[in-house]
């Protein structure tokens, strides 16, 4: 229980819900059907996506994982980066290739 605060101000429900007392009983088997409720909450098969979520979470609380995992994803990006730079600017490239042999001869055919 947290211990009151000096520096709080003075709640005056507190008196009042310290002197409550609770008088009635639990029902019959209560605490057996709360723990059948807990091992059926955990027994339900849980999605991919919160799996992979407490998967990660649970990976990257290390810090070391976490880094060796930030930079993984970081080269990953820039390789993938680079390869479609190269798509573009080899089609760019063709185009441009294209489009001059057009200027240079107008009547020669162009090749797709």
């Amino acid at each position: 229980m947290k211990t009151p605060d000096p520096a709080e101000p003075a709640d005056p429900l507190r008196p009042i819900l310290q002197r409550w007392e609770v008088r009635s009983a639990l029902p019959a088997r209560f605490e057996t059907r709360v723990w059948q409720r807990i091992r059926a909450a955990e027994a339900e098969p849980m999605p991919f996506y919160m799996a992979l979520a407490t998967w990660i979470e649970q990976t990257l609380r290390r810090p070391a994982l976490a880094v060796a995992y930030v930079a993984i994803l970081l080269a990953l990006g820039l390789t993938l980066g680079d390869w479609q730079g190269h798509r573009q600017s080899a089609r760019a490239e063709s185009a441009a290739r294209q489009l001059y042999v057009q200027a240079v001869d107008p009547y020669q055919a162009v090749l797709r």
